[in-house]
């Protein structure tokens, strides 16, 4: 199986967790690691795209919604999400729970299917690191691809 790993990252963060992603797939899968920002764009003919975006201001940024409204003309993928935020999931206005499930609805309405709840990472501030024990949250998720 092919799998796609995109990413959208401003400060490395998402760089970071996708390469985490790559390493405990590379082992079962074909993985390709592309980056959103540099122009990746669709599923470059994988069988599995997992994306990768920060959420800011409650919304996933703009290229990597870009990024999913391709995904979503292709319909018939399979794909998983994983989001950095700063804020708390519980946050009323910049909770990063809200614009995935958008996403979400977005992509299955266009007949791709997640196969995995998205994996939630939380940064240590706005321009932050990824906190302590993301490498193992990575290692599970991977786990349910």
């Amino acid at each position: 199986m092919k799998v796609r790993v995109a990413y959208m990252t401003y400060l490395g963060n998402n760089q970071k967790a996708a390469e985490a992603l790559r390493d405990e797939l590379s082992d079962r899968y074909e993985v390709d690691l592309v980056s959103i920002s540099e122009g990746a764009s669709g599923s470059g003919g994988a069988d599995l795209v997992v994306v990768c975006s920060p959420v800011r201001m409650g919304n996933l940024v703009r290229k990597s919604r870009r990024f999913l409204k391709s995904l979503a003309k292709e319909g018939g993928l399979k794909y998983a999400l994983v989001v950095t935020h700063a804020s708390e999931l519980t946050d009323e206005k910049f909770n990063p729970i809200k614009p995935t499930k958008k996403w979400m609805a977005i992509l299955d309405e266009a007949g791709n299917r997640l196969i995995s709840e998205p994996l939630y990472l939380q940064v240590t501030d706005i321009k932050g690191s990824l906190k302590e024990g993301y490498e193992q949250k990575i290692e599970q998720f991977a786990s349910n691809l």
